[in-house]
């Protein structure tokens, strides 16, 4: 008997030999029968970021990357990619709505795109979608044969974890429909690993149409708005909202006590110290970056969110949505409702009563030593009274 997990490889084989044919036809030469494709044409490979590659050097063992992993992603993504650009036209304007989660890291957003994509308010990327980074209206296609229900032959591929749940480690979940930051996809667009400001001539050189285009194309093809962590770009949401009016903010807003205790504890998972940076860069990173951990991750916190709230402030009310933390996490419910209201103001269609939690753990407890907390509390207090150190 032929388990579901070869049967899922051998569909995935055939989708994909399927689309090689269809851009190979396309890209034939002139000298190969009619009609016949020519499958040595060639295609380049992407090749990884060398800074990236450094970057990833310094995280522990745990949280490093699957090389083997990495390669044949590359390829694949490489070989998708003229598909990918007969499925997403050059239409720049989603049809509906795409909202994009901003906010300091270790604010909850992954607790928020769970909760999101259980709602089925909106599609979102999942950890299948995001291999497919460079090509994703493909992998979009790809992964409904293998996974919708509607799709599926007398049971072949019932194993396949569809459940979303509530867990997850700095961010990276767990189950092939569960939600995937998707960091790969933006990094084809914005020249970055962590969030941090562009400049006007990086911003310059983005390959926006394509960037939009792509969007578009998985908007039409799920028929309904498409959510995603947009937090990479925390410190350019000005260049976003000018190339979309259909980009709806969401910044999310962790008290920043337990917000910065949350960091100092992913510095010590991520790279076994809480002396190396982690995540996001705000403008003011250079003079944070010379004091001590704990004025460093209430500082991110601060600053980071500071520049969000700014950037937001210039939009419309329908496109900029605050959801404090605490309060999306004791009444979940009406945090969709508005969301809801926003996505009827962009016209997005119809939506159900909330069915979801009525209520989840905050997680706002102290977990640090006494005197590690005692040190971050004063800290916090200082930053709050304006008693900080002189650039």
């Amino acid at each position: 008997m032929i388990s579901s997990a070869l049967l899922c490889m051998y569909l995935a084989k055939r989708v994909l030999r399927r689309l090689l044919w269809s851009l190979t036809v396309r890209n034939s030469r002139s000298n190969s029968p009619k009609g016949f494709p020519n499958f040595s044409c060639d295609y380049v490979i992407i090749q990884p970021d060398k800074n990236i590659e450094a970057f990833m050097s310094i995280r522990k063992p745990s949280q490093r990357r699957n090389q083997n992993l990495e390669r044949l992603l590359r390829e694949t993504n490489s070989l998708l990619e003229v598909a990918e650009e007969r499925v997403a036209t050059r239409d720049t304007c989603p049809e509906f709505p795409v909202i994009l989660i901003m906010g300091a890291p270790r604010s909850g957003s992954t607790l928020f795109m769970q909760w999101l994509a259980n709602t089925g308010l909106v599609d979102y990327p999942t950890n299948i979608l995001s291999r497919f980074f460079g090509a994703p209206a493909i992998g979009a296609r790809i992964q409904k044969i293998l996974t919708d229900p509607e799709f599926s032959f007398r049971d072949d591929l019932f194993d396949i974890q569809r459940d979303i749940g509530y867990e997850s480690n700095l961010g990276k979940t767990s189950g092939a429909l569960s939600p995937n930051e998707f960091w790969y996809f933006w990094r084809r667009f914005f020249p970055l690993e962590i969030p941090e400001p562009l400049t006007a001539g990086q911003l310059a050189n983005v390959d926006i149409k394509t960037f939009l285009s792509e969007l578009a194309a998985l908007t039409d093809f799920y028929q309904k708005p498409f959510a995603m962590k947009g937090m990479l770009l925390n410190f350019n949401i000005d260049f976003l909202a000018k190339q979309s009016t259909g980009f709806i903010f969401v910044h999310l807003i962790r008290d920043t006590l337990f917000n910065a205790q949350s960091l100092l504890q992913a510095r010590l998972d991520y790279f076994g110290n809480i002396k190396e940076w982690y995540s996001s860069k705000p403008p003011e990173y250079k003079w944070l970056k010379k004091m001590d951990p704990f004025h460093q991750v209430v500082g991110q916190c601060i600053f980071t969110n500071y520049s969000i709230r700014e950037s937001l402030l210039r939009l419309p009310p329908n496109r900029a949505i605050s959801v404090g933390y605490e309060s999306f996490c004791c009444n979940p419910k009406k945090v969709y409702d508005q969301l809801v209201e926003a996505l009827h103001e962009h016209d997005a269609g119809v939506f159900s009563k909330y069915t979801g939690p009525e209520k989840f753990s905050s997680r706002n407890d102290v977990s640090l030593p006494a005197g590690e907390f005692s040190r971050l509390k004063d800290v916090h207090n200082a930053f709050m009274s304006g008693e900080v150190p002189a650039e």
